[in-house]
């Protein structure tokens, strides 16, 4: 069997992929769902708790919202016809360090690399076609019309795992996630995995559930953390 000197899972949004105001983003694909079934959406702070609360299901109910299947079946539609747009008009871009990155990592030919999203299977395609990304992922792991494997769930990195290891050698110490927001590294942590901090927008961790084993300012500061000699 192959030996793998590094697994790793990066999150795309905010991580790879730069989108302009993305809590007004999405925010406001919350409130167009809402609108698209004539149902009048909660106050702002109430929609931002649907990003910090586990049970969706339940939030959205008590929203008078009773089929959460149907709000992210509507939510993916609006959030890639939008992404499109932002696309075309330049608000939708890889951050500079991305491809420099990818590309060192993968001519090193014994690490795996692997897209972890909370966003929809569609939306991590066009991503990827648009900036030419496909080339550098074994695996893209997302979301379909639920999102009951969201991350912080490690599921999707667990059976991963799991997976990768009928099929090559790897030392779970060599495993790791890079994302940029708290359900990142929360992920790691209940994964039982290095995660790592990459500090695009947010500048303190403080009231995370979870600390990051790692923190780095760019993603070529990655090198200086993985064991690939």
């Amino acid at each position: 069997m192959k030996f793998l000197q590094a697994i790793i899972f990066f999150d795309l949004d905010n991580t790879l992929v730069h989108i302009k105001n993305s809590h007004n983003f999405f925010d406001n694909i919350i409130v167009q769902v809402f609108n698209e079934f004539n149902i009048p959406p909660p106050v702002k702070e109430e929609r931002d708790r649907l990003w910090r609360n586990s049970d969706y299901k339940q939030l959205l109910r008590s929203w008078n919202f009773l089929d959460p299947v149907k709000f992210w079946i509507s939510f993916d539609k609006l959030d890639l016809e939008q992404r499109k747009i932002l696309h075309a008009q330049g608000d939708l871009r890889l951050f500079g360090d991305v491809i420099p990155t990818l590309v060192k990592l993968k001519e090193l030919g014994n690490t795996y690399l692997l897209l972890i999203t909370n966003s929809s299977l569609k939306i991590a395609r066009f991503e990827l076609d648009a900036f030419g990304l496909d080339f550098y992922f074994q695996e893209i792991l997302a979301l379909g019309d639920s999102q009951e494997e969201c991350k912080p769930n490690p599921g999707q990195i667990l059976l991963t795992l799991q997976r990768l290891s009928k099929d090559y050698k790897f030392d779970k110490r060599d495993v790791y996630i890079v994302g940029d927001s708290p359900f990142d590294i929360s992920a790691g942590k209940n994964a039982k995995i290095n995660s790592i901090w990459v500090k695009r927008w947010e500048k303190s961790h403080k009231h995370w559930e979870h600390k990051p084993d790692y923190i780095i300012d760019n993603l070529e500061q990655l090198f200086s953390i993985l064991d690939l000699t």
